[in-house]
């Protein structure tokens, strides 16, 4: 039961960090500046490159598994800790 949890636990950080990981295309990345912002720069609202307890509050589910996203325990998701989560993701698709 304890593992069966933890996978679920798992699955759902990655699911949660896909989205905010996105990376632009490259025509995304040639656009005009209008072109849309990925979803992890629409949640960095200070731009400092990391996602906040309170940047990630509105997403009730990235802000539930905050503390177990943030691997260093440095109150942020940095772009490295969120690109671990999708992995996690992946690797139990592949399961």
């Amino acid at each position: 039961m304890k593992s069966l949890i933890t996978l679920a636990t798992a699955v759902t950080i990655a699911t949660l960090a896909t989205g905010v990981f996105a990376q632009p295309t490259t025509a995304e990345a040639n656009a005009s500046p209008s072109a849309s912002p990925t979803q992890r720069q629409k949640m960095d609202k200070d731009g400092d490159g990391r996602i906040s307890r309170a940047e990630a509050a509105n997403r009730p589910k990235m802000a539930q598994y905050f503390d177990q996203i943030d691997t260093n325990k440095d109150g942020y998701l940095s772009r490295d800790e969120l690109k671990a989560a999708q992995a996690m993701r992946k690797a139990q698709k592949t399961q």
